[in-house]
């Protein structure tokens, strides 16, 4: 083998590795929304701690990602319906990261995007800036501190809303 052709298979699988730690609309890497435990399996990605909550109309758990830990999933009636993103490596699509600043975010995404005061820190001037996906069906939030992102959260429309984890 050439080397040119071996730079470009080495940066072929590098762009690979990067996607794979893409956070997107509808979830993280290999991690999808919709998916059950026995996909989430068959992908080779393991949680930590599901144990699925029993009785609860709707049961909703988080769990981190083993590889992982600042990636949390949010399960609801055993299905992946948000992820949250505590990891500054790991980039949306358009390259906004925990730790960026809220200006970076509203440079990026511009008037695409909805911006409330968070429901509970709203006094130290916390905000969540949501951004809607093309079809309104999925959402990612970007909650800041008032200058720089603290964690994402991406998913269906209604999840990624959630204030309180699984509420």
């Amino acid at each position: 083998m050439s080397p040119a052709f071996l730079l470009v298979l080495l940066a072929a699988a590098a762009s690979e590795t990067a996607d794979a730690a893409v956070l997107t609309f509808n979830g993280y890497g290999a991690v999808h929304t919709g998916m059950n435990r026995a996909a989430l399996d068959q992908a080779g990605l393991e949680v930590v701690d599901y144990i699925p909550p029993k009785g609860v109309p709707g049961g909703c758990i988080e769990t981190p990602l083993r590889a992982n830990r600042a990636i949390l999933v949010m399960w609801e009636d055993g299905v992946v319906t948000r992820v949250t993103s505590r990891d500054p490596a790991t980039r949306t699509r358009s390259g906004v990261a925990v730790g960026d600043s809220e200006a970076k975010v509203r440079a990026v995404y511009g008037n695409r995007l909805s911006v409330e005061p968070n429901k509970y820190r709203y006094e130290e001037n916390w905000r969540d800036l949501t951004l809607f996906s093309s079809d309104g069906n999925h959402a990612m939030v970007f909650q800041t501190d008032g200058e720089r992102v603290v964690e994402i959260h991406a998913g269906q429309r209604e999840a990624a809303q959630y204030v309180e984890g699984c509420g």
